[in-house]
């Protein structure tokens, strides 16, 4: 074992699978390869996956037909068939969710040696496409379909969606009949989907069958019907709610995350909205104030329980559930959570966001963040086109990957992947992608 990778193994298996990507892209491919394997037998589970999605990708660019047949398998091994995924075509699809255009291989230590990663990401797709797998096949289908419309290879996404049509799935045939309706007028179908030559994926393993689930499953309807939608809600900001604001917009814009307050003023501040709060208890403005003024003295937590009861009987929800799956996210450290709040918040608008709708607006950046983050480029696409008016500071990126990365178990990981193509696809009902 050379002393780098001895190092690399000191710090983390995962340092060890950076340090063979480092490698493979300064052309030492022995070394590159001696560190995937080793850290393929790491107790990080994370760690495993990667380094055998790399192995696969630097050993089918040499050529390496059987060794990279074996990577592969130990890759979807080591992802699972046995809890999130019933066959090896689900698993197939899930690695090329990763890899594809808008996946998080690159985030994650993985290169495409010589080329990008959407080769990787279109034999995985393939491979699962080709299974005919009653699940599988279709949502690899649609995965592919999505990726090769970021690509702009209109004939390839009109195939791949094609195909999930065909299918008759309950929950990607329609999201596909939508995509072709889009598609229609770039050009004629085309009916093969090719993949690149240098992936080998002939292994031959039986696909385990199952039945087609019911696309309306009892969490999805528990969770969006937890808070509903909004009312009418034609109220506006008032000079006595103007005055409690301009109060303590000092301490908000000086400390905006922070916990500092001139007591003075945020005691008269929230007199004033707990006096608003009392004349109109369905109205959402008092309680956005009212819920910092918790964060700041009480902590986080208390926050949070206050703005999800009253986003519950306040008719105008979205600002409330917004502002909860921030706290839940960056100050509770509560990942799935926040994606279900988050999600709350897109559905109980009427609309896609408008320009003035901020706090909507951040809702849809960061569930394309947590999208991405978990592999899911259809979902992170869909969030994308859902506004177009801002984005999110690299440092706020970085710290909800941090969160994800360091403060997520591994129950919760494997929950979230079970939950969050349900929750895409009941979002991209509602709003479909433009």
């Amino acid at each position: 074992m050379n002393w780098r990778l001895l190092v690399a193994r000191l710090r983390s298996d995962r340092a060890v699978v950076a340090l063979g990507r480092r490698l493979a892209e300064s052309g030492n491919m022995a070394s590159a390869e001696a560190a995937f394997r080793l850290a393929i037998d790491s107790s990080d589970d994370f760690a495993a996956e990667w380094a055998a999605i790399n192995l696969w990708i630097l050993l089918s660019r040499q050529g390496d037909l059987r060794g990279s047949q074996v990577a592969y398998l130990k890759a979807i091994n080591l992802i699972g068939t046995g809890e999130r995924y019933s066959s090896i075509a689900e698993v197939s699809s899930e690695i090329g969710s990763r890899l594809g255009v808008g996946g998080y291989g690159i985030d994650y230590g993985v290169r495409d040696y010589g080329s990008d990663l959407t080769p990787g990401a279109r034999a995985a797709y393939q491979h699962a496409i080709a299974s005919e797998h009653c699940e599988g096949s279709p949502i690899a289908a649609v995965g592919l379909g999505a990726m090769l419309v970021a690509m702009h290879d209109w004939a390839g996404a009109r195939a791949a969606y094609q195909h999930a049509l065909d299918s008759g799935h309950p929950d990607c045939a329609p999201m596909a009949v939508g995509w072709l309706n889009k598609l229609g007028e770039v050009g004629p179908p085309v009916v093969t989907i090719s993949t690149d030559s240098s992936f080998h994926l002939e292994f031959g393993q039986p696909d385990v069958r199952r039945p087609p689930q019911a696309s309306a499953t009892p969490f999805i309807e528990e969770l969006f019907a937890e808070f509903g939608r909004n009312l009418p809600e034609d109220r506006e900001i008032d000079a006595t709610i103007q005055a409690g604001i301009d109060l303590i917009r000092p301490d908000v814009l000086a400390d905006p995350g922070g916990m500092t307050t001139n007591s003075e003023n945020w005691d008269t501040a929230r007199r004033i909205f707990k006096a608003v709060q009392k004349k109109h208890p369905d109205y959402d403005v008092p309680y956005v104030w009212l819920a910092e003024y918790l964060r700041r003295t009480q902590g986080p937590s208390r926050a949070l329980a206050m703005l999800k009861g009253t986003a519950k009987k306040c008719r105008r929800k979205h600002n409330l559930l917004a502002q909860a799956a921030e706290l839940s996210l960056l100050e509770c450290s509560d990942v799935r959570g926040a994606i279900h709040l988050f999600a709350q918040c897109i559905s109980s608008m009427e609309a896609k966001p408008d320009r003035g709708q901020l706090s909507v607006q951040r809702a849809c950046l960061f569930l394309r963040e947590l999208f991405v983050i978990f592999g899911d480029s259809v979902g992170a696409s869909w969030a994308k086109s859902m506004q177009s008016y801002t984005s999110l500071e690299e440092s706020l990126i970085a710290r909800i990957r941090q969160t994800v990365e360091t403060r997520l178990t591994r129950d919760d990981r494997d929950i979230i992947l079970r939950e969050l193509p349900e929750i895409r696809d009941h979002l991209c009902t509602i709003f479909p992608a433009a």
